[in-house]
Parts: structure tokens; C-alpha cells; sequence
């Protein structure tokens, strides 16, 4: 419709948000989306005066520096929405320190319990494995009597 072209991108997207619609593409899409939505266009005749000034300022900005900014003023908004105080991020980062100091501890005493009980443990515990597989395997066999046919015996014996 004419007189269109005065209203910004800024100013149609606020006029979408107000009637609950969604405010992304070109300023083409946002007047038709806003016509479609109502197509008599009384949204045009609902601006006060900021929105007026702003409309008549905001004619001669192209579709996406317009968009481009109104993003911008989007995300600064949401980040300082969501932006923890510096004294929360302190208190944060002291409870990440006292978690992993906490398991640190836990991890620490699992290992001290796990030792004491090793060093709790008989001596006779402690004895490795191949000297008893030696002395069981010597006690299965034959002693070498050292003749000179019955090395070889002797031999297959131990081997097999």
C-alpha cells in the first residue's frame, strides 16, 4: 500500500511482536505478514509519537542494516537477560572449585582405605606367583639323576 515505505524495519517488527507474530525476514515479508494479519491496515494508524519519529528516521535505512540491528538489539537484550552478576559468577566458580576439591578428597581416602588394606594383608599373601608355579612344577617332576639315557626323558617331562 502507499506510505508504506516510511515505516522501518524496527518499527514493523514491533508492530508484529505486539500482535503476537513472528519477526524475522525482509521488510517485504514483515508487511505481508502484517496485511495478512490485518488486511484493512489499522496497524498503520496505531503508532504514537516515538514510533512515528522513529518510522520517518528509519525510512532511508536499507532492509538489512535494519534487520541487521534489530538482530543485535535482539541478542544484547537476551545476553543481558541471561547474564549472571560478577558476584554470582564468583559464587559459581568457588562451588565448581569446592565440587572438585570434594572428589579430589573422596578419591584420596578410596585410595589410602584400598593400601591399608594391602599392607593389612599376611605375608604370606605377598609371595609372587612364580616362585610357587616353580617350586610346584619342580615338585611334579623327577629329579635328574644324571645318567646318559635319561636326560632326555627327564626333559619331556619338565617340558610337557
Amino acid at each position: 500500500m502507499p506510505g508504506d515505505e516510511t515505516f522501518s524495519v524496527v518499527v514493523l517488527r514491533e508492530k508484529l511482536r505486539e500482535q503476537g507474530l513472528p519477526t524475522t525476514g525482509t521488510k517485504a515479508e514483515l508487511l505481508a505478514r502484517l496485511y495478512a494479519h490485518d488486511p484493512e491496515g489499522t496497524w498503520r494508524f496505531t503508532t504514537d509519537a516515538g514510533e512515528a519519529s522513529n518510522a520517518t528516521a528509519g525510512a532511508t535505512t536499507t532492509d538489512e542494516e535494519g534487520a541487521s540491528r534489530a538482530t543485535t538489539n535482539d541478542k544484547d537484550d537476551a545476553k543481558n537477560a541471561s547474564m549472571p552478576t560478577e558476584s554470582e559468577q564468583i559464587l559459581r566458580r568457588e562451588l565448581e572449585l569446592l565440587r572438585r576439591e570434594r572428589d579430589l578428597h573422596e578419591r584420596e581416602l578410596q585410595l589410602i582405605r584400598l593400601e591399608n588394606e594391602r599392607l593389612r594383608q599376611t605375608p604370606e599373601m605377598h609371595v609372587s606367583l612364580r616362585n610357587k608355579d616353580v617350586k610346584y612344577v619342580a615338585g611334579l617332576a623327577k629329579e635328574f639323576d644324571g645318567s646318559r639315557n635319561s636326560f632326555w626323558k627327564w626333559e619331556q617331562q619338565i617340558r610337557y
